[in-house]
């Protein structure tokens, strides 16, 4: 009589390996297409709002912010820019003026410096551009030499939580009642 021989390896090490293969495998099949299904459904707002500095010239950079304000809340824009201030970490603007063009669009001079950089300077210009039936913001940062590039992304990222902020105040100031109703 022939005697039965097994194929499967027994040893103590095998069945853990098969364990943690299966435990790998199951984890791994699920992220995956977990993962792929909420990068398509939800919108990234860090991707939305990753600012880049395209270069003019050696010293001048223009960034564009993805916002678009509507002629009502490019009339209210002064109100927030004058009350809010722009500083971060490492970086500090200051409001030097503001002017109102003919058309209605506002153009914002800040001056911008670094307390840690030794003497980092740029003006910044914040100017509105028509896009459609709404205002755009375009930036133009005009560095006073040439600095590393992190004084830039400073800027830019000073700019960028700017404008976040001003676009929750924004829809604060939506949510309010204009006007109040008596309560009979």
């Amino acid at each position: 009589m022939l005697q039965e021989v097994s194929y499967v390896r027994s040893g103590p090490i095998y069945p853990a390996l098969s364990l943690i293969t299966i435990i790998f495998m199951a984890l791994i099949g699920g992220y995956l297409p977990a993962r792929k299904a909420m990068t398509i459904t939800t919108p990234s707002l860090a991707l939305r709002w990753s600012l880049e500095a395209e270069p003019l010239d050696e010293k001048t950079y223009k960034v564009n912010i993805p916002i678009l304000l509507t002629p009502r809340e490019l009339r209210t824009f002064p109100e927030y820019a004058l009350r809010s201030s722009v500083y971060g970490s490492n970086m500090v603007l200051k409001l030097r003026r503001y002017v109102r063009s003919r058309d209605g669009a506002y153009r914002f001079i800040y001056d911008g410096s670094s307390p840690d950089s030794g003497g980092y300077g740029c003006r910044v210009n914040l100017s509105f551009i028509r896009e459609g039936r709404g205002w755009k913001p375009l930036i133009i940062l005009e560095e006073a030499r040439s600095y590393p590039a992190r004084y830039r992304r400073s800027v830019i990222d000073v700019l960028r939580m700017f404008f976040l902020e001003y676009s929750d105040w924004r829809a604060k100031r939506r949510r309010l009642p204009w006007r109040v109703k008596p309560d009979y």
